[in-house]
């Protein structure tokens, strides 16, 4: 009943309907997925009012939607001038049908705000969390989560968040679907970031004991793969421009400088640094307690994630979006299966995520502030309504 009443405000007065959605995810045991959409909701209004006042990665992606909409190429020349990661330029071809560039930060909003919304509430089940602890999570997640970064961000994020449900569905739920498979596929035509966390997934794979003839396949197919010139020349791709972040080459060198010198790029760096080993610390703890392939290919991601810090440019936000949505997951196991409620450790650990929580809310406030006005968005976010 509370889902059809959802679906109807969502249609009539959308902010009313999330609402709704996230009253319903803190309190309803069933229905997640529709749930969990019906908040996403939200952020694709919000993402549909972001309107960068300076130039980001998605004003980049407007004037190529804007070139799509005068000439529209054949999917045939998307490939040949972006080989495997065209998923991009497709999306980009079809909603520039529309005319109506703010779609682009809508769909991400939506696909990055589902995505997390899925996998946490489907953490929510299997541990049976009670309300209060399903908002503490729901209000931790949403103040930490830089969804102005992501709207400007676009292919990274988006194709981050999609690859995250395939590893969940594939390592938690045990669903190695053709669904499941063409999830990972999406996420990696997305963004060439997105295979490394793909690699990840692989590595766990490698080092079980289990599956041994798979794995021997598994390595003959990469070999014969790596001898067809094209995926040579994607793999190429990906180790140059890995270097270029990693050295800071041509380009990239004035971005890296004004990096070094900005306050607020390094006091953000320095948050999310934090945020991250608050991660790490809780991944491994579960990990001693409950040593499982999700939290083993959690601890593999914080590592990497870690390790990325140490990289002048701001490479470790490649990693980050992904890794917030699946240290929900690690907190939630942390505050409900490896400490015990009520006790000096579960206090301990709630203060230290809650703490970190409102000083990244702080954050991304004023990031996406500098981004697009905040007060506008919100305004037109809870203004809107699809009946005049």
């Amino acid at each position: 009943m509370v889902l059809v009443f959802m679906l109807l405000l969502l249609i009539i007065y959308p902010v009313g309907g999330a609402i709704v959605a996230f009253c319903g995810m803190a309190t309803v045991k069933t229905h997640y997925l529709g749930f969990a959409a019906g908040a996403a909701a939200f952020f694709a209004l919000l993402g549909y009012f972001f309107v960068p006042t300076h130039e980001v990665d998605l004003t980049r992606y407007y004037t190529i939607m804007q070139q799509f909409e005068y000439m529209q190429p054949s999917y045939r020349d998307i490939v040949a001038q972006n080989g495997i990661f065209s998923g991009a330029y497709f999306i980009f071809k079809w909603l520039s049908v529309f005319k109506n560039q703010q779609l682009l930060p809508a769909l991400v909003g939506f696909v990055v705000a589902f995505a997390m919304f899925d996998i946490i509430m489907d953490t929510f089940r299997r541990y049976d969390v009670p309300s209060t602890t399903r908002c503490f999570i729901l209000a931790v997640v949403l103040g930490m989560f830089p969804f102005a970064s992501a709207y400007s961000n676009v292919r990274n994020v988006m194709g981050g968040a999609i690859v995250a449900i395939a590893i969940y569905r594939d390592v938690v739920k045990g669903k190695r679907t053709p669904l499941t498979i063409m999830l990972y596929i999406i996420g990696a035509s997305l963004h060439m970031a997105t295979m490394v966390i793909i690699g990840l997934r692989l590595l766990l794979f490698l080092q079980t004991k289990k599956h041994f003839s798979i794995k021997i396949a598994l390595v003959i197919v990469l070999g014969l793969l790596f001898l067809i010139p094209n995926v040579r020349f994607e793999f190429m791709r990906i180790v140059v421009k890995g270097n270029e972040y990693v050295n800071a080459d041509g380009q990239l060198s004035t971005y890296a400088t004004y990096v070094t010198q900005s306050l607020f790029m390094r006091l953000t760096k320095l948050l999310y640094f934090l945020i991250t080993i608050l991660v790490t610390i809780a991944t491994i703890v579960n990990t001693r307690v409950h040593r499982n392939d999700w939290n083993l290919f959690s601890l593999l991601l914080c590592a990497l994630t870690l390790i990325s810090f140490a990289i002048t440019l701001p490479v470790y936000f490649r990693l980050l979006c992904v890794l917030l949505i699946i240290g929900s997951t690690q907190f939630l196991q942390i505050l409900c299966l490896t400490t015990q409620p009520g006790t000096l450790q579960s206090a301990v650990w709630r203060s230290g995520i809650l703490g970190l929580a409102i000083i990244a809310l702080v954050a991304n406030v004023i990031t996406f502030n500098q981004y697009s006005p905040l007060i506008t968005a919100l305004q037109n976010v809870f203004t809107f309504t699809f009946i005049s």
